[in-house]
């Protein structure tokens, strides 16, 4: 691969799935992050996801708080720079 292609793969933006953007922005809904106890974010599956909409997200940061081992859920927009939405 020459350098100039190395430079083009990295300038292009990932392609997402067409179930993960809103509909009204054309962008990517809302993740959660998860602060633990133990262990790290990633063994929740629930932090895997975007969600669509908020009150979806709501109810998959309910499902990951029941973990034992999370100690807080925020919910943030699921754009390239993520912002505070709420906490579960």
């Amino acid at each position: 691969m020459t350098p100039s292609a190395v430079l083009e793969a990295r300038n292009e933006a990932p392609a997402r799935p067409a179930q993960l953007r809103t509909a009204e922005t054309g962008e990517a809904g809302f993740r959660l992050l998860a602060t633990m106890k133990q262990g790290t974010a990633a063994s929740v599956p629930e932090t895997w996801l975007t969600y669509p909409t908020v009150s979806e997200a709501r109810d998959a940061g309910r499902r990951a708080a029941r973990d034992d081992r999370v100690l807080r859920v925020m919910i943030v927009t699921g754009g390239v720079d993520h912002h505070f939405a709420e906490w579960v």
